[in-house]
């Protein structure tokens, strides 16, 4: 997941930087302003899905050793319990 939160933050740096190029080169005011408009919606709800996606990879980390301790036991009870 985390892999995929960085490539997906370098395409939007690049996204960024091509619309940074092109507001430079004399485009028209209305493309320009659509073009800041659509990359800004774009990296907001990149934020707004990173928080969450960092939070839950923590959790994972965080509780993932004793989900699968857990597991471990289950799955021994249950080998027993089917003797």
């Amino acid at each position: 997941m985390l892999t995929a939160l960085c490539l997906v933050q370098t395409s939007v740096s690049e996204v960024l930087d091509l619309k940074d190029e092109l507001i430079l080169n004399n485009v028209p005011s209305p493309l320009q302003t659509q073009l800041s408009l659509c990359t800004a919606r774009l990296f907001r709800s990149l934020l707004d899905l990173y928080v969450p996606s960092t939070e839950l990879v923590r959790l994972v980390r965080l509780f993932g050793p004793q989900w699968e301790q857990n597991l471990l036991t289950l799955k021994q009870m249950q080998g027993e319990h089917e003797r």
